[in-house]
C-alpha cells in the first residue's frame, strides 16, 4: 500500500490524489453512502479515461517504436490506480448496503420467530451432499439458461474461427 500511496503521488494531480487516498481504509470508513456514489462515478470515469488513453498511446507507439506494445506504462499504472480505488469504493459500499439491509430485517425481540424453509424432499439414502448438489442445479436451471449456454458457445466457436483465418 506504500507503494501505491508514492506511485499515485508520482502520477496523479492533486484532486486524483486526493480521490485515491479517499479510497483507504483509514479514510473510506468515514465516507456516507452518497459521498461513496460519488466517488465510485467519479473513479469509474477517470479509470475508463486512462483505458482510452493508454489504448491510444499503445497503438500510436506501435508505429513509432516497432514493438507490439509501444510505451505507455505509467497510463497504464494509473489506470490500474483507478481500477483499484473503483474496487475498494464498490467493496465498502456493498459492506454499507449490507449493514442496512440487516438493520431493516431485525424485528423486535418479543415478535421473533423462527420460520423453517423447507427445501427438496431427499430420496430414501441419500447423503446430504447430494440432495444439497441437486437443489443447487435445479436452482441454477433457468429458462434464460439455454439462451446464455448458446451465446457463450456462439461466441467460442467464432475466436476458433478467427483464430483459424490467421
Amino acid at each position: 500500500m506504500a507503494n501505491d500511496r508514492r506511485l499515485a503521488r508520482q502520477l496523479s494531480t492533486r484532486s486524483e490524489l486526493d480521490l485515491i487516498s479517499a479510497s483507504y481504509a483509514d479514510a473510506i470508513g468515514r465516507l456516507s453512502k452518497r459521498a461513496l456514489n460519488s466517488n465510485i462515478a467519479r473513479a469509474r470515469r477517470l479509470r475508463d479515461k486512462q483505458r482510452d488513453l493508454y489504448r491510444r498511446q499503445r497503438l500510436a507507439g506501435r508505429a513509432r517504436t516497432g514493438t507490439k506494445h509501444g510505451t505507455a506504462a505509467r497510463t497504464a499504472q494509473k489506470a490500474r490506480l483507478f481500477d483499484e480505488a473503483l474496487s475498494r469504493f464498490t467493496r465498502r459500499l456493498k459492506l454499507l448496503e449490507a449493514a442496512e439491509r440487516s438493520k431493516k430485517s431485525r424485528k423486535p425481540a418479543a415478535s421473533k420467530r423462527m420460520s423453517v424453509r423447507k427445501g427438496p424432499e431427499p430420496r430414501p439414502g441419500a447423503r446430504p451432499a447430494e440432495t444439497a448438489q441437486a437443489a443447487r442445479l435445479a436452482k441454477s436451471r433457468t429458462p434464460r439458461m439455454k439462451a446464455i449456454q448458446a451465446h457463450v458457445g456462439s461466441r467460442g466457436r467464432r475466436r476458433q474461427a478467427r483464430r483459424d483465418s490467421r
